[in-house]
């Protein structure tokens, strides 16, 4: 399973995308442990959407055949990086994913993740999550053959700074997807 994360402004993919090992993941109801080796740490709201086929060049036109999933996500990183690098993005336990959602065509047109925080500062999104998705698939088959249980993270927002002791919940469709406790 690969796992990619294409940062984007809300409206479109930026040039810079990161790939995570496996091991980078904590699945629902389990707990983000900050590492030791970094003071301070951030976190982003992204859409992660599941790859369903076996693609290579994939057109922009049938990219929303390649991925049938999807739920929100946190990503974090260390929060004061001077050059963000894999050792400082990709640690064990930066992607926390929520519940995953199995979408049909008429649900994927309807996507919205929504930090449930009372944080009005950071950011919501939907609408462009879509296109984006499509735009992620086809971006990252240019260059690898995406494989069914690829996943691809579209974070936006503002990266909001965490510590030990918060509680963060994100949701889909206004659906509380996914709950954290950071320890």
């Amino acid at each position: 399973m690969k796992i990619l994360v294409f940062e984007t402004d809300g409206n479109a993919l930026c040039e810079r995308a990161t790939l995570y090992p496996d091991s980078s993941v904590i699945t629902t109801r389990k707990p983000l442990f900050l590492p030791e080796w970094s003071d301070s740490f951030a976190t982003r709201v992204a859409l992660a959407v599941r790859v369903c086929r076996l693609g290579k060049h994939v057109a922009l036109k049938f990219a929303h055949r390649y991925w049938d999933a999807a739920t929100a996500c946190l990503v974090t990183s260390v929060a004061q990086a001077s050059q963000p690098d894999a050792l400082s993005q990709a640690f064990d336990g930066a992607i926390a994913l929520g519940e995953w959602v199995e979408l049909d065509a008429e649900a994927k047109n309807h996507l919205a993740v929504d930090a449930m925080t009372g944080d009005p500062t950071w950011n919501n999104a939907s609408g462009q999550l879509v296109r984006l998705a499509d735009e992620a698939i086809v971006a990252a088959s240019q260059r690898m053959t995406i494989k069914m249980g690829d996943v691809f993270c579209l974070a936006f927002g503002e990266n909001r700074n965490i510590s030990i002791g918060d509680t963060l919940r994100v949701g889909l469709n206004g659906r509380e997807i996914l709950t954290i406790k950071i320890k």
